[in-house]
């Protein structure tokens, strides 16, 4: 660092505290100078009028005061500034109380990070409840499966504009659990599966039995290019799918029932 009159400054060893590590501050620097002798005192005048140096060491001999500041980023991004959001598989946003967001369980979902700070954030790590499982993850952006109590706390970790050595956390929501989802909750197993799947739907326990039983419901399955390649209509809540006509890979396993659609993905392979 140099001042105006383009002198070297000396190493200043300051101390820092901040209580909150999300937002910016500014340091001013009052030096008072000339500064004390530094010892061993230097054996070899330079050439320049107000320095002197021998080897590692150096001696000032200004009169006057100066102020030096420089600003310094802490942290990410403020937590006023982070948020979770939440959809089910079909896009649509998922129920909120509050802030929190009500998960239905054995649902999918996508939980997006939405950073509407100036201070860019990357390489996401989520930490989920033990009821909410990481189907797969695409920048701000993962796909989830719920089991039967998702409810918990959801936290993020992510690299920041601050350039720290580890990931910071700039995020930390609730999520609950939705207990008025009605219809069916589907699952398939196994999933990698190689001759079968096994498709089991379950009844929400607070939808009336008597009306679910009887209830018919659509299965479709499509490839990544969108062929429909399986469909079928069934009252059954547990059958079985022969996957020996698929080609390994992976596939979108579309459950119809009256006007709601269930998306889950389905891998296969030989």
């Amino acid at each position: 660092m140099v001042l105006s009159q383009g002198y070297p400054l000396p190493t200043i060893p300051i101390l820092i505290t901040s209580t909150f590590p999300f937002f910016s501050y500014s340091i001013t620097l009052l030096l008072h100078l000339p500064f004390p002798p530094l010892y061993p005192p230097p054996v070899a005048p330079s050439t320049h009028p107000e320095f002197s140096e021998s080897t590692g060491f150096k001696s000032f001999r200004l009169t006057t005061y100066k102020t030096a500041s420089k600003t310094y980023a802490s942290g990410g991004p403020h937590p006023s500034d982070v948020e979770l959001y939440v959809t089910y598989s079909t896009g649509q946003p998922a129920p909120k109380s509050g802030q929190t967001y009500l998960l239905c369980p054995y649902t999918y979902y996508y939980f997006y990070l939405i950073n509407n700070s100036s201070c860019s954030t990357s390489g996401y790590e989520w930490t989920l409840p033990p009821s909410i499982s990481k189907v797969w993850q695409y920048n701000n952006m993962i796909c989830v499966h719920t089991g039967y109590n998702p409810g918990g706390n959801v936290q993020v970790k992510a690299n920041t504009c601050c350039g720290c050595a580890n990931k910071l956390r700039i995020l930390s929501a609730y999520v609950g659990t939705y207990y008025d989802c009605g219809g069916y909750y589907f699952s398939m197993s196994p999933n990698p599966a190689d001759d079968y799947v096994e498709i089991k739907a379950e009844k929400d326990q607070h939808e009336s039995t008597e009306r679910l039983v009887y209830e018919e419901y659509e299965v479709r399955i499509y490839n990544t290019m969108k062929v429909l390649m399986y469909q079928t209509k069934t009252k059954e809540l547990q059958f079985r799918i022969d996957t020996r006509q698929f080609k390994s890979g992976v596939y979108f396993v579309y459950f119809i029932v009256g006007d709601d659609t269930e998306v889950l993905q389905l891998v296969v392979g030989h």
